[in-house]
């Protein structure tokens, strides 16, 4: 991370400094390297909430993970790189007050995952026995 609102990362054998995105609203940058160091999950304060995306080293492109509708931070990748989990604001159980008549979110924070490749089973996958 850098002051320019950028992050970036470096290949020692090659010497090379490559940038890996450009946030337009802050400096801050939650990074995890994949196990095989191929894949870079960041998340990326953007107009909207703070948003999970991967990047990859290979192709140099990245892609959102999570979208702009809810906070999400902290990703870290499964020991064995098939899984992407991250915390997440999008538990909504309002409580009332009781003198002001408004309502609060509390609590809002899961852990929540993803998979990283269509051939990987759901982590938690329910099976039926007959």
């Amino acid at each position: 991370m850098t002051k320019k609102n950028d992050l970036r990362y470096v290949d020692i054998r090659a010497g090379k400094i490559t940038i890996v995105d450009k946030s337009p609203k802050s400096p801050y940058y939650d990074a995890s390297w994949s196990p095989d160091s191929k894949w870079i999950a960041f998340v990326r304060e953007d107009i909207d909430f703070p948003v999970i995306r991967i990047y990859n080293l290979e192709s140099a492109k990245s892609a959102e993970i999570t979208d702009k509708w809810y906070f999400s931070g902290n990703p870290v990748f499964s020991r064995d790189g098939k899984y992407l989990f991250f915390v997440s604001e999008r538990d909504f159980n309002p409580i009332y007050s009781q003198t002001e008549f408004n309502h609060a979110y509390l609590d809002m924070e899961r852990i929540y995952l993803v998979t990283l490749a269509k051939e990987t089973l759901p982590l938690l996958q329910l099976q039926t026995t007959r």
